[in-house]
């Protein structure tokens, strides 16, 4: 799409400009060298867990609490201000999370893994320019040489649910809002499928991934993130 190459061209205009003037960091303002998002302190400050949560019957990996400024910050300067290069540093402390929390060990050998990403809107898509969670996903997927397939289907557009605080009205708000896609087929039954969102709040958003998902039979579903409250 024209817009998602525009948004490109840009963001490696910014790449070049950042070797010739340091960009400022995404935390705390100082300035962030070699085209970086964060300064190297802010980037050392963010505490990755070491263990995996629970959601239910489904295990969570998150790599860091959402009260982690650097980490909350990197993630708006990706989805809000548009910085695409902000998805690698993510990337990288989940995939140190997965690496330091005993991710691997879980996964069954003898089973095919999935990487599903939780979609957003077309609609928000087109305006965006991209979805995070899929960069991320892409990202991740390379690193562990996992296959990444977009087998979920955004059917409404909904509020935020950043912006709703009620529990309840949340779960409302995110009811059946996930179809499953055409790509879903690729998917064989059995399988181990990671949902991959970006924040984990109340949980509601891959909760509601996770019951779309369960007609393609999956063995195991594993849900990982960047941030957790």
């Amino acid at each position: 799409m024209k817009h998602e190459f525009l948004l490109k061209f840009l963001n490696a205009t910014s790449n070049v400009l950042d070797i010739i003037i340091p960009g400022l960091c995404a935390n705390c303002g100082k300035e962030a060298y070699n085209s970086k998002v964060l300064c190297d302190y802010c980037s050392t400050s963010i505490i990755i867990r070491k263990s995996a949560q629970k959601i239910g019957n489904n295990l969570l990996f998150a790599a860091t609490n959402y009260q982690d400024s650097a980490a909350r910050n990197l993630i708006k300067t990706m989805k809000y201000d548009c910085v695409l290069k902000a998805g690698t540093p993510l990337a990288e402390i989940i995939i140190k999370h997965l690496d330091i929390s005993g991710f691997k060990k879980i996964l069954p050998k003898d089973k095919k893994v999935f990487i599903v990403p939780v979609p957003i809107h077309f609609m928000k898509k087109w305006r965006r320019g991209f979805n995070q969670s899929e960069i991320l996903a892409n990202i991740i997927g390379n690193s562990l040489n996992i296959p990444v397939v977009k087998a979920l289907k955004r059917r409404m557009y909904t509020p935020p649910q950043s912006h709703i605080t009620d529990d309840k009205i949340r779960l409302l708000n995110i009811k059946k809002c996930f179809i499953l896609s055409r790509k879903s087929v690729i998917i064989p039954p059995k399988s181990v499928i990671i949902i991959l969102d970006d924040i984990v709040s109340s949980g509601g958003t891959i909760k509601e991934a996770a019951r779309t998902i369960k007609p393609l039979h999956p063995s195991q579903i594993i849900f990982v993130s960047a941030l957790s409250r």
